[in-house]
């Protein structure tokens, strides 16, 4: 009978230590949420949960975005104001570039008239000159009678 004590208590002595293991790693593995619920049952009767605290099908379905997925969208919507503010500037850089065009072709258009007006001015100044000549030498006091007596 002894024999048989010895053995008893080795068994009682493993279980215990098996029993103590399970309750370190069960207080290691269960969440808050499932320790409260596990806590909360009475008589073996689970609460139901609060009608506040559920979570309609599609907000347990949905899928959370990590922060690789978060970081990624952040750079495509950056690339794409880039890319906008890139096609603003070339449009911009289009629109001066047809505007420096237009002021070098009105820039041509205001030289000719220039040079024009210059050259009737110099014509015109020719012809002044000889107009004050010819009345230098022509004394303009005399009638159109002595003026035929001259001939």
């Amino acid at each position: 009978m002894e024999s048989r004590n010895k053995v008893q208590t080795i068994i009682d002595s493993g279980k215990n230590f098996y029993f103590m293991g399970l309750a370190y790693y069960r207080d290691r593995m269960f969440t808050p949420e499932y320790d409260f619920w596990r806590h909360a049952k009475v008589n073996e009767k689970v609460p139901l949960p609060s009608t506040a605290e559920t979570k309609s099908l599609e907000e347990y379905l949905k899928v959370v975005p990590s922060e690789a997925n978060i970081l990624r969208n952040k750079l495509k919507r950056a690339e794409a104001e880039i890319k906008a503010l890139q096609g603003k500037h070339e449009r911009d850089l289009n629109n001066a570039s047809l505007d420096v065009e237009k002021a070098r072709g009105e820039t041509k258009q205001v030289r000719k008239m220039y040079e024009k007006m210059e050259k009737n001015y110099e014509i015109q100044n020719v012809d002044l000159i000889k107009f004050q000549t010819i009345f230098r030498n022509v004394d303009l006091r005399k009638n159109p009678k002595q003026w035929e007596e001259e001939k």
